[in-house]
């Protein structure tokens, strides 16, 4: 049987085994802006970035509730074992307190990984989110510390982007604004709808949007359709401070943050009728304004993302349903 043999700096792979001895030239380079490294490696760039053991969520494709700024990523092209050997080899030698005592085990790609986490958070304020795609790739590492002992073996995970054209792509992006945020427009609303409610009606549809009209004009809702019978009616985004028990737009510290007088919300409600099922349904926009006594990111308002809890919905329903008995 086979033993894995762990040495200084020849790492091991839980892929087919290897080992590379790595030769270093003037074309190959580190540059880091503290968080993410650059290397470049006759002439190919990569970008090598820790994945955080805390406060991640990690995805195989894009998830529809980060479709967004997602969609801008690219995990960019698959490493060869020769390359990410190259990188690692670079990236302990210049990062290691010790590297001559450096060993690496165990050492797999995931394949092309996107990751969501918190890029800035503060008490009571909405995790800002970043986003980041590349290759993901686990290890264990094993070195000595600043205390002469060794630390023994501890997982760790990065993603690697490579790109194609010698330009690394740029991969990470604050999902929301510094400076002053406004609330979500009518038509992006519309493209944020959630599940709502379903009733069943043997009604003409033109008869069910009519009521339904009726009905929202008199919640305080603007209809600006041109005709009284189309389906799918919807509203205006109508500015509205709502709570908790309406809608949910995340959490800090535990704290609901909608509930923040700080946040304020909007809100539209679709209306449609297919065949006998009656969908009402309804979108929330919310924003946090936060002000900073100083800094260069003194106006730093955060978009949130909310979601109804479907009370407006069966409100609005419930009512549909006896207008229309």
């Amino acid at each position: 049987m086979m033993k894995k043999i762990i040495v200084p700096l020849l790492l091991v792979f839980s892929l087919p085994s290897f080992a590379v001895t790595f030769e270093k030239t003037g074309d190959n380079t580190l540059t880091t802006d503290g968080e993410t490294e650059t290397i470049t490696i006759g002439g190919q760039q990569y970008q090598l970035w820790p994945v955080p053991k805390v406060g991640v969520e990690v995805f195989a494709s894009i998830p529809e509730k980060y479709n967004g700024p997602m969609a801008r990523l690219t995990p960019g092209e698959s490493l060869t074992e020769d390359e990410l050997q190259k990188i690692l080899e670079i990236h302990y030698k210049n990062s290691a307190f010790d590297a001559d005592t450096f060993k690496v085990r165990n050492l797999s790609i995931a394949g092309p990984m996107y990751v969501a986490f918190c890029a800035e958070t503060a008490p009571f304020v909405a995790c800002k989110h970043g986003f980041r795609a590349g290759m993901r790739i686990d290890l264990e590492t094993n070195g000595k510390n600043r205390m002469g002992g060794m630390t023994g073996f501890e997982p760790a995970a990065f993603l690697v982007t490579k790109a194609g054209t010698g330009i690394v792509p740029q991969v990470f992006i604050l999902e929301q604004l510094h400076g002053r945020a406004t609330l979500a427009t009518t038509e992006e609303l519309k493209k944020t709808l959630d599940d709502g409610v379903t009733i069943q009606s043997d009604k003409p549809p033109a008869d069910v949007m009519q009521a339904a009209r009726m009905i929202l004009a008199s919640e305080g809702y603007t209809v600006s359709s041109a005709s009284p019978s189309a389906s799918p009616l919807t509203t205006d985004a109508r500015a509205l401070k709502i709570d908790s028990k309406i809608a949910d737009c995340g959490k800090a510290m535990g704290f609901e943050l909608i509930n923040d007088k700080r946040v304020e919300t909007n809100l539209l409600i679709s209306v449609s009728d297919i065949d006998g099922q009656v969908h009402v349904q309804s979108a929330v926009g919310g924003v946090q304004h936060i002000s900073m006594p100083f800094g260069p990111d003194k106006d730093a308002d955060v978009i949130l993302s909310c979601h109804s809890k479907g009370i407006i919905e069966k409100d609005i329903s419930e009512k549909l349903l006896a207008k229309l008995e």
